[in-house]
C-alpha cells in the first residue's frame, strides 16, 4: 500500500501551480477529499489479507488539470480500478472526472464514481464502469463507516477484480 502524505489539503479552485503526487501504480486507486476516508482505509489496507495494491489520495491535492493529467498518466492508468468518492457531484471536481472518465471510455481501466454525502447520484452512476446497484453496494460500505466495512469494501473491490464473490456484507454501525 502506498499512502500519499499531504502536508496541506487543497483548495477547492485550481491552483496556480501543478503538482506530481509521485504515488506508483497499484491495483487500486482510491481518491476522496475526506482525509477521514484516507486514514481508514490506509488502516484497512494494511491488515488486508488480500494484499491487494491500493493507493489512495486526496483528490483536492490535485486542483490543477496538468496535476490531473500526471496522476492519470503516471498512477491510474495503470490500475484495474479507479474509485473516485466525490463530495458535491460532478461539479465539483469537473476535469477530473471529465479525464478519468475518458480513461475508462479507451477500455484501459474500470472506473467508479461515489457520492461522497450517503446519497444516490444518478449521474455518477451514469458515468461509472459498473452498473448503480454496485455503485450503491459500495457506497454501503463507506456510508456506514468503520474498521469492518472498510476491509468489506476493500473486499468488494477485490471480487470486482478477480470475478469472486467473498466480499462480507455490510455491518451497519450503530449512530
Amino acid at each position: 500500500m502506498h499512502l500519499l502524505k499531504i502536508d496541506e489539503s487543497g483548495a477547492l479552485y485550481d491552483s496556480d501551480e501543478a503538482v506530481d503526487l509521485g504515488q506508483p501504480a497499484g491495483d487500486i486507486v482510491f481518491l476522496t477529499s475526506a482525509d477521514t476516508e484516507v486514514s481508514l482505509l490506509a488502516r484497512a489496507a494494511a491488515i488486508d489479507t488480500a494484499k491487494t495494491q491500493i493507493r489512495i489520495a486526496n483528490y483536492l491535492s490535485l486542483t490543477h488539470p496538468f496535476s490531473v493529467d500526471l496522476y492519470i498518466e503516471n498512477t491510474a492508468r495503470h490500475a484495474r480500478i479507479v474509485v473516485i468518492r466525490l463530495l458535491g457531484g460532478v461539479s465539483y471536481w469537473s476535469y477530473g472526472v471529465q479525464q478519468l472518465r475518458a480513461l475508462a471510455e479507451r477500455g484501459e481501466v474500470s472506473v467508479i464514481f461515489l457520492a461522497g454525502d450517503g446519497k444516490s447520484d444518478p449521474e455518477l452512476n451514469y458515468l461509472s464502469s459498473v452498473d448503480g446497484g454496485r455503485c450503491a453496494g459500495l457506497s454501503d460500505y463507506l456510508n456506514a463507516g468503520g474498521l469492518d466495512n472498510a476491509l468489506g469494501f476493500l473486499a468488494a473491490l477485490s471480487d470486482l477484480i478477480n470475478d469472486t464473490d467473498y466480499a462480507p456484507p455490510v455491518r451497519p454501525l450503530m449512530r
